[in-house]
């Protein structure tokens, strides 16, 4: 080990743009401790021949021994990240974050995945009415986005949001379904602020979506469209954690009202986000049919029991107006009232 690192210290990669190294359980989630204490029971890899780690930090030249702002765990057959880790840091004292967006980009360093997606041509959302057919309506985002797995808004100087900026983070998110995701994403952030400690984040994506006849979706026939998006979420210094998981919403149904995470009441087409303990989570249906690739969080995460530390962040998740609920109800028991009275008359 020790070899690696002196190795490692006159090696470098201009990192600015690309991934400086593969290795992600070395760049990442081996360094993710409390004190000696692991965050994770066994550290995050990206093995197998379909598979490509990529491990980004911000600098012109990266030595390859730096620890990782972010690590990917890319798919090469499905052309998506199955998962990506990062560390959502309390922004420093001295003054606001940047803000605002870079221009995407495709990964063409010495670790980009062969093949991948390409950013735009993949994406290009004016020709995904051939497999959304009458679905796609690009005024109402009925669409899928270039969808963040760690997001740009974890962290704070331009360099750093940049990185994020990049084909081998993203996959196919509708449009509409990151109303409620970014809910999700924004609550980390503002608790790591409001507590000022860091707090641990692994994203994913599961399952393949399909159309109304049961096809798997693939934007221009090549990039998978997730069933699921998942985060899963640990702050050790309070020993809790918890997991999110929604369906990635398409086609039918957009406006269907369901319960969610809390109890909240969420629109189906804005995504339905559910919340769960780990250990729950695994015990579920969807876990079991699905290929999730879930962190192993140690007991400084307490897996065993849903967390409720990000209750106060969460309340946006309510996307249904009260007036709108109440009116449906009221349609309910309209068309129910006169069907007993017409079953009574006859």
């Amino acid at each position: 080990m020790w070899n690696f690192y002196l190795w490692a210290l006159f090696i470098s990669v201009n990192a600015l743009e690309h991934a400086f190294y593969d290795k992600i359980d070395i760049c990442l989630f081996n360094r993710w401790t409390i004190g000696k204490t692991p965050v994770l029971k066994i550290a995050m890899k990206c093995n197998g021949h379909d598979r490509a780690g990529l491990c980004y930090a911000a600098g012109e030249v990266v030595p390859i021994n730096s620890e990782a702002q972010f690590a990917v765990c890319y798919n090469k057959k499905t052309l998506i990240p199955e998962f990506t880790g990062h560390v959502v840091h309390p922004k420093p004292k001295n003054g606001p974050c940047a803000t605002g967006r870079d221009a995407w980009r495709d990964e063409g360093g010495q670790y980009a995945p062969n093949p991948k997606s390409n950013e735009h041509d993949d994406y290009e959302k004016t020709m995904q009415s051939n497999i959304l057919g009458k679905y796609y309506n690009d005024s109402k985002q009925y669409f899928f986005a270039r969808g963040h797995l760690t997001p740009n808004d974890a962290f704070c100087t331009s360099v750093e949001r940049k990185l994020t900026m990049i084909n081998t983070n993203i996959a196919p998110q509708w449009q509409k379904f990151n109303t409620n995701w970014v809910v999700v994403e924004s609550a980390v952030k503002k608790y790591s602020n409001r507590r000022g400690r860091p707090v641990y984040v692994v994203t994913g994506t599961a399952g393949k979506a399909t159309s109304t006849d049961g096809t798997p979706l693939k934007l221009n026939g090549r990039v998978t469209v997730p069933k699921y998006f998942w985060k899963a979420v640990c702050d050790p210094s309070v020993q809790s954690s918890l997991i999110f998981v929604a369906e990635n919403p398409t086609g039918p149904r957009v406006d269907e009202i369901k319960g969610g995470c809390n109890g909240y009441e969420m629109i189906r087409g804005s995504g339905i986000i559910h919340c769960y303990s780990l250990s729950a989570f695994k015990d579920r249906k969807e876990f079991q049919r699905n290929d999730f690739k879930l962190p192993s969080f140690g007991d400084t995460c307490q897996p065993s029991k849903k967390g409720t530390f990000l209750d106060d962040y969460l309340k946006g998740l309510s996307n249904v107006k009260k007036s709108s609920r109440a009116w449906g109800k009221l349609i309910f028991a309209t068309v129910f009232i006169i069907v007993i009275l017409t079953y009574i008359k006859y």
